[in-house]
Formats: C-alpha cells, structure tokens, sequence
C-alpha cells in the first residue's frame, strides 16, 4: 500500500507529466529571478560608480574652481581691476561650499585630512585676497598721487625754466626721474627704487645749495613739491614690498590649494576605478553564474519537450507519406500527451476518410469526364457564334466608317461650296465695279479725243496764222530792203533812214526764224496729235470691248453663284441625311457589339465551364492517385 502511494505521488510529480505550461513558467521564472539578481547587482555597482565619478567630479570642479581664482588674481595684479578679485573671492567661496557639501561623502580619513587642509587653505586665501584688495587700492590712490605731485614739479621746473636757462638742467633731471618711477611702478624692481631714490635725494640737494644762494619763493615751492613727491614715492616703496609679500603667502597657500585638490582628484579618480573593477567582477561572476542555470534549466526543459515532439514529428512524417498503419502510444499527461492522443485520433479519422473518398473519387472522376465533354461542344458552338458576331460588327464598323467618312466630305463640300458662293458674290461685285469703272475710263477717253481732235484743229489754226505771220515777215523784209535802197540813194539825208530800215530788215529777219521754228514745233506737235487721235481711237475701242467682256463675266460670274447656291443647298441636304445614317449605323453598331459582347461573356463562360469540367476530371483522377498513395491496415 505505502509503495503504490510513493509510486502515485512520483508519478504525479515525474517531468513528463508536469505540463508544458509549467516548464515553460519555471523557465522564464528562473530566467526573470537571474536577471533581476544582475540588475540589482548591476544597479547597485552603477550606484557606487556614479557616487565614486560624482565625488571625483566635485573634487574637479574645486580644483578648476581654485584654478579660476587663481587666474582671476594674476589678471588682478597686471589690470588692478577691484571686479576681478570681486570674482576671485565669489569662485572661492563657491569652492568652498562645494568642498563643504562634499565632506560627509568622504570616509577615507586621508582624503577627509585632505579637504580640511583644503578648507583652511581657502579661508586663509580669501583673508589674503582681502587684504591684496585693500593694499592694491592704497597702491593704486598713491601711484596716482604721485603722478600728480609729479606733473606739477614738472609745470613748475618748466616755469622755472623759462626764467633762467640754468634752470633747465632740473626739468631735464626731473623728466628723468618720473620715467624711473613709471618704470618702477611697472616692474617693481628694487634697483629702480634706489636709482630713483638717488637721482632724486641729488635734484633735492641742487635745490637746498640753491636756495642757501638766496630765498627764491618759485624754487622753494618747486622744492617742497619734490620732498612731497619723496615722501610718497617712499610709501610707495614700502607698500610694494607689503604687496610682493603678500603675493608670496597667496602664491604659498595656492600651491598648498592645487596639492590638496590634485591629491583629492587622484584619490577619487583611484576609488572610482577600485569600485567599476569591483562591480565589473561581481556582474561576471553573477552573469556566469546565471548563464549556467539557465544552460542546465534549457537542457532540462529541452529534453522534456523535444523528445515527445520527435515522436509527434515521426508519426506527422509516416502520415505524410501515407502510412495510416502506425498507432501512437504513451503513458504522459502533459499537453504533449494530448497532443500525441490528438494524432492518434486524427489517425483514424484519417482512414476512414482515406476510405470513403477511395469509393467515391471513382465516381467524381466519370462525372467529370461527361461534363468536360458536354461543356466543349458548348464552347464549340459559341465560338462560332462570336466569330459570325464579329464579323457583322465588322462589316458594320466599316459601313459606319464610310457614312461618316460621306458625312464629313458632304460637309466639306458644304463648306467649300458656301465659300465659293461668297467669293463669287465678291468676284461679282469686283466685275461690277469694275465694268463702272471701266465704262468711267471709255468716257475719259472719248472725252480726251474730243480735246486732242480741238487740240489739232486748233494746230492747223496756228499755221495758218503763222503763214500770215510769214508773209508779214516776208513783205516788212522787202519793205526794209526798199527803204535801204532809197535811204542810199538819199545820200546823207537818208542815212538815219538807212539806219531804221536795217533795223527793221533785221527784226523781219528775227521774224522769220522765229516763225520757221514755231512753224517746225507746230508741225510736230500736228503729228504728235494725230497719233493721239489714232491712239485714242483705238483705246476707245479697247475700252468699248472690255466694258462688253465685263459684263458677259458679270453674267457668268452670276450664273456660277446661282449655281454654287443650288450646290450649297443639295450638299446641305446631303450632309444632313449622312448623319442621320452615321447615327442608324452607330446604334445598329452598339447594339452588335453588345451582342458581341454578351457572346463573348458566353464563350469565356463556355470556357471556363469547360476548364472546370476538365480540371474537375483531372481532379479525380489526382484524387485517386492521392487516396491509392495511403496505406491502410487489412
């Protein structure tokens, strides 16, 4: 009894019948609980790491805080600027702030010495930066002073100088030393101090021999100016060397400041680097540790899963190749289990199925070859019908063409019939005008005869005036040669006569030229007018004839338009039963190419239903090759 219990409660808790579920949850649990182990630990290394780089942070700001200081400082000494050390102080207090919020993070008691001595560094520094304040502006108030005293001794050795040329020895002294002082003032060498104390000292003991000499009042004041301008330049002296004292306490207690930090930085530095490769180590150690157990716990959760599964797939591949005479059998409980009860029964199901379709692809496959048959002779007939369909739209399609292509010749010969109608109306009009004009030009011309006819009776006129003319001409010669005669019988008395008489015979002379040359022109101008006559009448004529063949255009021009009117009207009546018979043939035309189409849909449905009858035959044939590739048990 106990050994079937132990038994029992073994089984219960055997790996194989612990569910698929719960290997699964147990891995990821272990998964999830390793990591979370090197999460923490890596956070709480990453912790430390961020608090060792903040510290060393911190401890590199106070140094470049001191740095800043310290630069701030010298620029102070080259500019005397107070603002500067106004900011000097301002960054070492922030310094000191910051080391003071950085003391409870130390625990080393070498780095905790390390920040007092900072500390106390940095107090006795800002005291020491105070009191350079202090000192630099007495520096600065007296420089100035002496700049003053120095520049009124000079106004007065030049008045001095004006007075007496001996007197110029002193300005020239005097130029000689304020460049010393400037230049002392600028370097703060002590051998320009007692160069400058020397010169001066001698210039004092020239003015008291002087003034031993005789009590002047602008030498004792020039006098007194320079034993004020001693005094100062004294306490100059002795405020440079309190300042160059000074500076070497601060440059001291800076260099004490930057040891400090620099050891505090490398300290730091050095604990960051100890805590990462610390951290560094325990996050391996604790990664190989969890790669490991996640190793062994794959392992365990491989084995317990792909085992079965390897005898799912194996009888998946008998299945596959058609072996339905395996059965599967097990003792698990887990979901493989049922998995593997699942393939058994898909198993028989499967030769039963195998089974029946055995019987009926037989039929399938004698029914589909019928089918196949009847849906070819379909497709036969309705291929013929489609080819007859397209060649009536065909046939249609070119009727259609031609009436259009009639429709659109009868509207061109329209058009152009329509044209020539209006340039015939405008050809008929250019005739008309024309003939007017012509019919203008014949009785310009006849008018024009008429003149030249005058013109060549008026011609004949003149010569027979000019004969007239001629014979007076004539006669007055013979007269003249009379009276010259009976002058020359006279003798003397009759020489004035002689004398008009030659005069007279002259000019009838003169006359006669004269009137040969009209007579010539005249002659010429005869014939030049009968030639006009001749011409004219014969224009006249030629005018007559062009008005006669203007109008027979006229005419004919008339009888073209009525003729292309009538065109016009029966191309118009044309057109109009073209398009008509365009549209009868477009819609006998639509309606073919519906049927077309309907017989098409029929032919592709005839198709298809034959493809389908032979892919359904072929289909039952491949169904019997599938159903005779299982094996089924006897």
């Amino acid at each position: 009894m106990f050994y079937r219990d132990v038994r029992d409660y073994d089984m219960r808790f055997h790996p194989g019948n612990l569910s698929v579920r719960f290997k699964l949850i147990l891995g990821f649990v272990m998964m999830l609980l390793t990591t979370l182990a090197i999460a923490a630990i890596s956070g709480f290394s990453l912790n430390q790491v961020l608090g060792s780089a903040d510290r060393q942070e911190r401890a590199a700001s106070i140094d470049l805080l001191f740095g800043k200081a310290r630069q701030l400082e010298k620029d102070y000494l080259l500019q005397h600027d107070s603002a500067l050390l106004t900011q000097a102080n301002t960054t070492v207090a922030q310094a000191r702030e910051l080391a003071g919020r950085l003391r409870p993070e130390l625990h080393d008691a070498a780095d905790l010495a390390r920040l007092e001595r900072l500390q106390d560094s940095a107090e006795a520094y800002q005291r020491e930066l105070e009191q350079l304040a202090a000192l630099g502006q007495q520096s600065t108030d007296l420089l100035f002073s002496l700049n003053q005293l120095g520049f009124a001794a000079q106004q007065r050795a030049e008045y001095l100088s004006g007075g007496e040329p001996a007197y110029m020895s002193w300005l020239v002294r005097l130029t000689g030393i304020r460049l010393i002082q400037r230049e002392y003032a600028i370097s703060g060498d002590a051998s320009q101090a007692e160069l400058l104390a020397g010169r001066l000292k001698g210039l004092m003991l020239t003015l008291e021999s002087r003034l031993r000499l005789g009590e002047d009042a602008d030498v004792r004041e020039f006098y007194q100016l320079l034993q004020r301008f001693d005094q100062q330049q004294q306490e100059y002296v002795a405020l440079t060397r309190a300042l160059a004292d000074l500076e070497a306490r601060i440059d001291e207690l800076a260099s004490t400041i930057a040891d400090s930090s620099a050891a505090l930085v490398a300290s730091q530095k050095q604990n960051m680097e100890a805590v990462s490769q610390w951290s560094g180590s325990l996050i391996l150690l604790v990664t190989v540790a969890a790669l490991v157990m996640g190793a062994l716990f794959a392992w365990l959760i491989t084995q317990g899963i792909v085992n079965p599964l390897k005898v799912l797939m194996a009888q998946a591949d008998r299945i596959a190749g058609g072996d339905l005479t395996q059965d599967v059998s097990h003792e698990r409980k887990d979901e493989l289990g049922r998995l593997m009860d699942s393939m058994q029964t898909m198993t028989r199901n499967l030769r039963a199925l195998v089974g029946e379709l055995n019987n009926n692809s037989g039929h399938i496959a004698s029914s589909a070859q019928t089918l196949s048959a009847m849906s070819e002779q379909g497709r036969h007939d309705t291929n013929q019908q489609r080819l007859e369909l397209e060649q009536v739209s065909t046939a249609m399609n070119e009727m259609a063409a031609t009436v259009q292509e009639v429709a659109r010749h009868a509207e061109a010969a329209f058009g152009a019939a329509q044209a020539a109608d209006t340039d015939a109306g405008a050809g008929n009009t250019r005739v008309t005008q024309t003939t007017e004009r012509i019919t203008s030009l014949a009785e310009e011309v006849r008018r024009s005869l008429a003149v030249i006819q005058q013109l060549e009776s008026e011609s004949l006129n003149i010569g027979g005036i000019l004969d007239v003319i001629k014979g007076v001409a004539e006669q007055t010669n013979l007269l003249a040669l009379n009276a010259a005669i009976e002058a020359a019988r006279a003798g003397e008395h009759g020489r004035g006569f002689a004398v008009v008489a030659d005069e007279v015979r002259a000019l009838a002379s003169r006359t006669q030229q004269a009137t040969s040359q009209i007579e010539a022109m005249i002659q010429g101008l005869q014939g030049k007018a009968r030639e006009s006559v001749t011409l004219m009448d014969h224009s006249a004529a030629m005018a007559e004839d062009t008005v006669a063949t203007a109008f027979e255009t006229g005419n004919a021009i008339q009888a073209m338009a009525r003729a292309v009117s009538h065109i016009q009207q029966m191309n118009s009546q044309i057109a109009t039963a073209a398009e008509q018979q365009s549209s009868v043939a477009e819609e006998i035309n639509r309606s073919v190419f519906s049927i077309r189409e309907l017989a098409e849909h029929s032919a592709a449905a005839s198709d298809e239903a034959a493809g389908n009858s032979a892919r359904l035959a072929g289909l039952g044939n491949e169904l019997q090759q599938l159903v005779g590739r299982f094996r089924l048990p006897a």
